[in-house]
């Protein structure tokens, strides 16, 4: 998935809401849309380009499966469990997480790794993010 946001103009209420939060500005006209598809920092970097027969999609929500093909294609493949991995947990990995189990699939989180304004949040370690490949939750 890449993140991207909709230039300001489609952004609904939600959008505008959220980005308005973030960006701590007071008015509409203030926000810049922070992810625009042409900026470098929404690009795949070449060593992970998709492959042809790959699927890439834009992700414009908190969870990968809102506004996306993702359910759709998973299921039709039959797929019943998916991994993740990512640098920002509370924005995108987390929502993701909770977002697929309620789906009905089984998320495996490959690292966690969490950081806020540039800042490393700790992870707790009863954290249902957390998980180990031993079978047995972290902690």
């Amino acid at each position: 998935m890449l993140v991207r946001t909709l230039p300001k103009e489609l952004m609904g209420v939600s959008q505008l809401r959220q980005a308005m939060a973030w960006q701590r500005v007071d008015k509409v006209e203030e926000v810049v849309s922070p992810f625009p598809p042409e900026a470098p920092q929404t690009q795949i970097v070449p060593e992970l380009s998709p492959l042809p027969s790959e699927a890439v999609s834009d992700k414009i929500a908190m969870s990968a499966f809102e506004g996306t093909f993702l359910d759709v294609a998973l299921r039709d493949l039959g797929v019943n469990s998916f991994a993740i991995c990512g640098i920002a947990t509370e924005i995108g990995i987390e929502p993701t997480v909770r977002h697929g189990a309620d789906l009905g699939y089984i998320p495996v989180v490959v690292e966690v790794t969490s950081e806020s304004g540039g800042v490393r949040l700790p992870i707790p370690p009863y954290s249902p993010l957390l998980h180990n490949n031993s079978g047995s939750d972290a902690g």
